[in-house]
């Protein structure tokens, strides 16, 4: 019997599948990093291919109560969540807060997708279990476990109280979906070994959305980079735990041909030390803050190399994205101990990027200097890093989110091969 051809399966899948409700700390157009860039493309790729949903949320813009943003996405935003003295405790009072403004939404819901904890307990306790998805952006056992190793890195400092909310909705949860290995591996190591492990489902780049590239020299003239020299960049959160201190000493530690760069793109707390630690390294003529840009795709097109010396990323969605644009990725592999990352999912060593064993200054200058002297090689690893991303649209992450949900296996069995190993068994198989 033939295969059922591709589009058909699709239809089927469609009409096989509930509503959808999705709870969401944030949503659009309040975008605050790579959970709500998630979301909103998951959402939209649902509403294309007919499938109700529903995003509840935190009303904190002046965008409308209600509100269809496309036919099959309605956005429903609740009043703003008011801890008042209880600010130390606002976890437990979001709990709350998502029970009382759920409670006459979920009798229709379909499948429920929560990001957070809180979200995650309160649909369990207005009983609807086995309609719940969980599906965290991080581990917070993890992230405090990066404050222990790295006490500087105060972002990470989660409270307990939150780990325990994390794990209660873990462990209660029917399913629980993650975005890496590596984020699997942190929930069964930090919270014990479920009955229905995490399934995990990598995340995707706007493939569509970059189709069409910024131009490289008018995009370097925006920030006035030289034509011919090396650009690193880095995009995303200025924050401790990026690791982008560890950067800046890196290129500092030997020194830099005068055509070097780097474009700092992004706004956080770490945005004062960072400038601070620029002038004492004596790299203020080398490093280019440009605050947080709506649309990053000009920075990437203007960058040779995106940095990423993280020592906490789930995932890392700015990796996926700089590749799609044809930009590898500088990285440092996760070790379980003082570096809990991705990378090493996402990225080829040496094909689509360069991963390193320690994020350590010396680890990154050996690469960032070797580039300096043969920059083309960025090049090569970018058309690299563009093919295997091409792969790997929101299209294709929302069908595998079906086939879980639809399929009779149990999805916590089912576990999604990273992003580089993909690419590597295509080759293999063409080959």
């Amino acid at each position: 019997m033939d295969a059922m051809p591709s589009d058909e399966r699709a239809d089927q899948e469609c009409c096989m599948i509930q509503p959808f409700t999705i709870l969401a700390e944030r949503f659009w157009p309040d975008v605050h990093g790579g959970v709500e860039t998630r979301l909103f493309h998951m959402a939209r790729e649902l509403a294309q291919r007919g499938i109700v949903v529903n995003v509840l949320t935190e009303r904190r813009s002046d965008a409308p109560p209600r509100e269809e943003l496309m036919p099959g996405l309605f956005v429903r935003r609740f009043a703003r969540m008011d801890c008042g003295r209880l600010w130390r405790w606002r976890n437990l009072v979001r709990v709350q807060w998502w029970r009382r403004n759920l409670h006459d939404c979920l009798s229709d819901a379909g499948h429920i997708w929560a990001t957070h904890p809180a979200s995650a307990l309160a649909v369990i306790a207005l009983g609807h279990r086995d309609r719940l998805i969980y599906n965290p952006a991080a581990c917070t056992a993890g992230m405090r476990h990066i404050f222990r190793v790295h006490p500087h890195i105060t972002t990470m400092r989660m409270p307990h109280h939150l780990c325990v909310l994390d794990r209660l909705a873990y462990r209660l949860s029917h399913r629980t979906i993650v975005s890496s290995r590596n984020l699997a591996r942190q929930f069964t190591c930090f919270y014990g070994v479920h009955d229905r492990p995490p399934a995990v489902l990598p995340l995707a780049a706007r493939t569509a959305d970059l189709a069409v590239l910024p131009n490289r020299s008018s995009a370097r003239r925006r920030w006035n980079l030289p034509d011919d020299g090396l650009v690193l960049g880095y995009v995303g959160r200025l924050d401790p735990c990026k690791g982008i201190d560890v950067l800046l000493e890196a290129m500092a530690s030997q020194p830099l041909r005068s055509t070097t760069r780097l474009l700092l793109v992004g706004e956080g707390p770490d945005e004062a030390r960072l400038r601070t630690l620029v002038d004492q390294l004596h790299l203020s003529r080398h490093v280019i803050f440009t605050g947080r840009l709506d649309d990053p795709s000009h920075a990437y097109s203007a960058i040779d190399l995106l940095a990423m010396p993280s020592h906490y990323e789930a995932f890392g969605l700015a990796a996926v994205e700089a590749m799609a644009m044809g930009v590898p990725v500088l990285a440092p592999r996760g070790n379980d101990r003082d570096t809990l990352t991705a990378f090493d999912e996402i990225i080829e060593h040496e094909r689509t990027g360069w991963l390193v064993d320690a994020n350590h200054p010396a680890a990154l200058a050996t690469v960032i200097h070797a580039l300096e002297r043969a920059p083309g090689q960025c090049r090569l690893l970018g058309d690299n890093a563009r093919r295997q991303m091409s792969q790997r649209s929101w299209r294709q992450y929302v069908s595998e989110c079906l086939e879980m949900l639809t399929s009779s296996h149990d999805v916590g069995n089912t576990s999604t091969a990273p992003l580089a190993s993909i690419a590597a068994h295509a080759r293999s198989t063409a080959a």
